[in-house]
């Protein structure tokens, strides 16, 4: 991932409590209450658990952390420390299951963030009581008043979905196609799907503005 540009400095300035953007990309389970794993690139929140490298809250720049919230309600959520990242830094994501554990990592391959890195695993059994989510989705949470400002694109490029077998793979991916609903467009392309049917990769998914 190519981190985008900020939010315009008018609306850095404009900037109040409460006023938090999130983009991302990850694995939900299905259910009412779905949990999620989740690398979130966010604007305007500080990251209660510490920073990595010079970090350090300001609203006049991107975060990056590592996010899996259970999806029962009351349960703790689990939160790596972030990076301080800039427009323009290059940074690859991993996503997966392993033994007893979900784990995420986040690596800066080159930019202000060049070397930084970093891993957060959590057991099965503090994720939804499941070793199994196989739903991939992109999103943007957009909340506060300044969610009208909104105005470059967010993309990840090589996206590589692999499962555990083959069932209904290929054609779960060939429907994942672009979308919108309302609130702005995710644009999917170039989707191909290996020999075995068991993975799917995408040359890019585009979160836009509407």
């Amino acid at each position: 991932m190519t981190i985008p540009q900020l939010p315009d400095f008018q609306t850095m300035e404009s900037w109040t409590p409460g006023t938090v953007w999130f983009f991302w990309c990850g694995f939900e389970t299905a259910g009412s209450v779905p949990a999620v794993v989740q690398p979130v690139l966010s604007w305007g929140q500080d990251d209660p658990t510490g920073y990595v490298g010079y970090g350090g809250f300001s609203h006049y720049e991107w975060l990056l952390s590592l996010w899996d919230v259970p999806g029962t309600d009351g349960q703790e959520v689990f939160q790596s420390p972030a990076l301080s990242i800039s427009p323009g830094d290059e940074l690859n994501f991993e996503v997966f299951f392993s033994g007893t554990q979900w784990r995420q990592t986040a690596k800066c391959v080159s930019g202000t963030c060049a070397g930084q890195n970093i891993t957060l695993d959590v057991a099965y059994t503090d994720f939804a009581a499941s070793p199994t989510a196989n739903l991939l989705l992109c999103e943007s949470e957009l909340y506060g008043s300044l969610s009208n400002q909104w105005d470059f694109d967010v993309t990840w490029t090589a996206v590589t979905a692999i499962a555990s077998n083959n069932q209904n793979v290929a054609n779960a991916c060939v429907q994942a196609g672009s979308v919108s609903d309302g609130n702005g467009y995710a644009t999917v392309s170039n989707l191909q799907v290996s020999w075995d049917e068991n993975q799917c990769r995408w040359d890019s998914i585009t979160l836009s503005p509407p």
